[in-house]
């Protein structure tokens, strides 16, 4: 797929400052079951116990992370940017 300029922009964009998300919302203690949401929003969530997940445009991934493991039948992030992606499946 052939990208208008403001879209390449806007993809080198998110490449370039996924590395910079990834250290500033410290993906080791996500990775190790801190959650990104607060107590609000975990309530707004309810029971996701058994549940389908498509997260689309998650970027680096840290929303979902740490419910995803425990949680979801089945989950899948997906989103247009390569390094973003990248750094949301990182596990360990």
């Amino acid at each position: 797929m052939k990208l208008s300029p403001e879209e390449a922009a806007n993809q080198r964009y998110w490449d370039e400052i996924a590395p910079v998300h990834y250290k500033y919302y410290d993906m080791e203690s996500i990775a190790a079951g801190k959650s990104a949401f607060d107590e609000i929003q975990i309530k707004d969530l309810g029971d996701l116990t058994g549940k389908d997940l498509l997260h689309l445009q998650c970027h680096i991934g840290n929303d979902i992370l740490p419910l995803a493991e425990d949680a979801f039948n089945f989950y899948c992030q997906i989103d247009t940017f390569k390094i973003g992606v990248f750094h949301g499946c990182i596990r360990d």
